[in-house]
């Protein structure tokens, strides 16, 4: 929906992207360069590189696991919940289990009543088994450098989420070195603009509003 208002539309736009979203706004930003002004990172760097030993074993692993998903969900439908059951998911299926306050503004976004009165999620259950683009660091790394993000970019990283870092180590210190890319930590988890408000907002706000790159 979002590349559909960026494509048919003359406006400039500022991309703020957690995680998944993230990656799909450096997409954007690469794909229409004149229409992004500025785009902000939470949590996120590039899309996770696969070595190519892994290439087909995750690629069948993602298509299996989809599958097996359809077939369940063509038997029982969209999994049902009461309230506190959906929040109670929400809050200990993440990584980092999230406070009850910030579950439930997840919630509100994607939330929806049945007549029972119980309540199913209306987010696409597929994005769970997204098969990324497939290539390696020096890969990523040359096609940013063919291709690169030209508008101001802020990415700012949760330093307890080690495992991004360490796999996109390359990728990050590419960008790091970038006069247009400034790199934040803050302490907290993949989810820290959720959790932790105060640690990210601040940063946010004195890049949206300085006409320079760099903070």
């Amino acid at each position: 929906m979002a590349v559909q208002i960026i494509f048919h539309k003359k406006d400039k736009y500022i991309i703020i992207g957690h995680s998944y979203g993230g990656q799909l706004g450096t997409l954007v930003a690469r794909m229409y360069p004149e229409r992004v002004e500025k785009l902000v990172l939470l949590d996120t760097i590039h899309y996770f590189t696969t070595p190519s030993q892994m290439y087909l074993d995750d690629i069948r692993d993602k298509f299996t696991e989809y599958f097996s998903s359809e077939k369940k969900k063509k038997v029982t439908g969209p999994p049902r919940y009461t309230y506190e059951e959906i929040l109670s998911k929400v809050i200990q299926l993440r990584r980092n289990p999230l406070t009850r306050s910030a579950a439930e503004n997840l919630l509100k976004r994607s939330l929806i009543l049945l007549d029972d009165g119980k309540y199913y999620l209306s987010t696409d259950q597929r994005l769970k088994y997204v098969i990324n683009p497939k290539h390696d660091s020096r890969y990523a790394i040359e096609s940013l450098q063919k291709h690169p993000i030209q508008c101001p970019v802020l990415i700012i990283l949760g330093q307890e989420n080690v495992a991004q870092r360490y796999i996109l180590r390359p990728i990050l210190n590419y960008l790091k070195k970038q006069k247009n890319v400034t790199v934040k930590y803050v302490q907290g988890t993949h989810d820290v603009h959720q959790v932790d408000p105060e640690r990210v907002a601040p940063l946010i706000n004195k890049f949206l509003i300085t006409k320079k790159s760099k903070l």
